[in-house]
């Protein structure tokens, strides 16, 4: 990423993304994304989440060779098997 060997990463420099929060990465607003702040940056990301709700499953289909998706995973289940506030009054 450092194309110019500056030991920083300018805007011109940074991918899309990081283009899109260079403000918020360049924490003394210098023009360049050192590596300390690149790597806060990261660390925040991993804090927060990063990628929001659902990001840490696996799409469905990209499983590992071998593993098996259960048949009846997208069935409902027997009335037997519902927590007592789904189960309707007797």
């Amino acid at each position: 990423m450092d194309k110019n060997g500056d030991g920083g990463i300018s805007k011109e420099e940074a991918p899309e993304r990081m283009k899109e929060n260079f403000d918020r990465i360049d924490s003394n607003q210098d023009g360049k994304i050192d590596r300390e702040e690149g790597r806060k940056a990261m660390e925040r990301g991993r804090e927060a989440g990063a990628g929001g709700p659902g990001r840490d499953r696996r799409p469905e289909g990209d499983r590992p060779e071998g593993e098996r998706r259960r048949p009846d995973a997208d069935q409902p289940k027997p009335d037997g098997d519902k927590p007592a506030a789904d189960k309707p009054a007797e």
